[in-house]
């Protein structure tokens, strides 16, 4: 299932960036855009699943809290 995710994130990504660089940098070196190309994407990953980390941590502390206070 993670690699589903993870497959669909780098498409997801990939085109933000083709979008992003095609639509906003017209006149970019060729070999900056594809280093962005194969780079952004898989450093978008790293975030993305930081921040997804990171919230399901907060979401689980905070029914940890609500279960301790109950005892």
């Amino acid at each position: 299932m993670t690699s589903v995710a993870v497959i669909a994130l780098l498409i997801a990504n990939g085109l933000f960036v083709r979008f992003f660089f095609g639509s906003n940098l017209a006149d970019v070196n060729d070999n900056l855009f594809q280093a962005a190309q194969f780079v952004l994407p898989i450093v978008m990953i790293f975030i993305e699943f930081w921040f997804y980390d990171w919230f399901t941590f907060r979401r689980h502390a905070k029914q940890r809290d609500a279960e301790s206070n109950q005892n």
